[in-house]
Parts: structure tokens; C-alpha cells; sequence
């Protein structure tokens, strides 16, 4: 018994020791320029979670689902692939780049969706911290 209660704690200790990092995402989302949303998620290394901003019903929403985790265990770049969905009235965008980012720095794409005409452009920030 005494055997087996030491195993069960070892195996505790070990998973403790092994939490996933987290990583803080932040967005902005520009139309011709202008700063349109600008999400922020943190979530749990390859852990799926989403943000929504504007109500479901609303003409104006953007929602982004991203997973992200860091390429190495110096977290030094961070890999997220994205969801990402704009709605502006009849309007619809829907991209769902995937990006490597050195960890704090800004990694800016033009996106190849874009609504009649106008410069769509997604500007992301990523860093991984350890709770």
C-alpha cells in the first residue's frame, strides 16, 4: 500500500511539473487602415479557445478561434493557427491563417479574402508564460 501511495504522488509531482504553458493572444483587425477589433485570448498551449466580440444577432461581429503553442520549449515562437470570421452588415470575411510569430513581436499579413475592394490586414502578437 505504502508502495502504491508513493507512486500516486510521484505521478502527481510529475504531471504538476508538466502544465501547459499559456499563450496570451493579442489581434487587431484593420480595414483600409483602421483599427476595426482588437481580440485577446489567453489560452492553454493546444488548447482550443475562442473569443466573440459584437452580439450573435449583431450587423458588426468578429469572432476568432485560435490554437496556438510554442514551436520550442524556449518559447521563443509561437505557432497559432486561427479562425477567424468578420460580419459588417451583408459583408462576410472569413480567413483561417496560420502563423509562426516570434514570441512579443508583431507579425502583420494582408489577407487574400477581402470585401469589396477594401485592404484587410491582421496584426498579431503572441507570447507564452509558464503559471
Amino acid at each position: 500500500m505504502k508502495i502504491l501511495i508513493s507512486f500516486l504522488l510521484f505521478i502527481s509531482a510529475a504531471s504538476a511539473s508538466a502544465a501547459k504553458p499559456r499563450i496570451d493572444v493579442k489581434a487587431e483587425l484593420l480595414v483600409n487602415g483602421k483599427v476595426i477589433a482588437s481580440p485577446r485570448i489567453i489560452a492553454k498551449s493546444g488548447e482550443f479557445a475562442e473569443i466573440t466580440q459584437g452580439a450573435r444577432n449583431s450587423k458588426e461581429r468578429i469572432r476568432m478561434k485560435i490554437l496556438a503553442a510554442p514551436t520550442s520549449e524556449k518559447m521563443d515562437e509561437i505557432m497559432v493557427d486561427m479562425d477567424l470570421e468578420y460580419i459588417v452588415g451583408e459583408r462576410h470575411l472569413r480567413s483561417k491563417p496560420q502563423v509562426i510569430a516570434k514570441a512579443g513581436s508583431e507579425a502583420t499579413m494582408t489577407l487574400e479574402e477581402s470585401i469589396k475592394g477594401e485592404k484587410i490586414q491582421l496584426k498579431l502578437t503572441a507570447k507564452a508564460y509558464e503559471d
